[in-house]
C-alpha cells in the first residue's frame, strides 16, 4: 500500500464511512413495501428514501416532501432506541435504512405506514 492509499484508508475511517448494506437484500421504496408488504415479512430489506433520526421519529419516507408519519416507515435502530432521547444533534436527509422488516409493527404508537424495519442501520448518502 503507497502513502496515498493509506492517506485515503486513514481519512475514510476518520469520517466513519461503512462499506453499505448488502447487496443481495432486496432495494424497496416505502411505496413498493407498501404494496408488497407480506412478500417480505420477517426479511431483511434495504429502504432508500428520506431518513429522520431522531428521538420517537426514527423513520424513512420516499422524499422529503412526503415525510409526513401516515407515509413513512419505521425502523428501530440498533441498540437501545430511547438513547436518543439525549440526542441533541438529531439528522435527517437521504439514505439507507437496512434491517428486518416486522409487517404486523406499527412503529411507534402505530403512526406509520404499515409495518416496520428492526435492528435497523442507516447509512446516509
Amino acid at each position: 500500500m503507497n502513502f496515498e492509499q493509506k492517506i485515503l484508508l486513514v481519512l475514510g475511517l476518520l469520517s466513519g464511512c461503512a462499506a453499505g448494506p448488502p447487496q443481495s437484500v432486496p432495494h424497496l421504496s416505502v411505496a413498493d413495501l407498501n404494496a408488497s408488504s407480506a412478500e417480505f415479512d420477517g426479511r431483511a430489506i434495504v429502504v432508500r428514501g428520506y431518513v429522520r433520526f431522531t428521538f420517537e421519529g426514527c423513520r424513512v419516507s420516499d422524499s422529503e416532501k412526503e415525510a409526513t408519519y401516515e407515509n413513512s416507515l419505521w425502523y428501530w435502530p440498533q441498540g437501545n432506541c430511547y438513547d436518543l432521547r439525549s440526542n441533541t444533534n438529531p439528522k435527517q436527509g437521504p439514505g439507507l435504512v437496512y434491517g428486518i422488516f416486522h409487517e404486523e409493527d406499527g412503529g411507534h404508537l402505530g403512526v406509520t405506514s404499515k409495518g416496520a424495519i428492526r435492528d435497523a442501520k442507516v447509512y446516509w448518502d
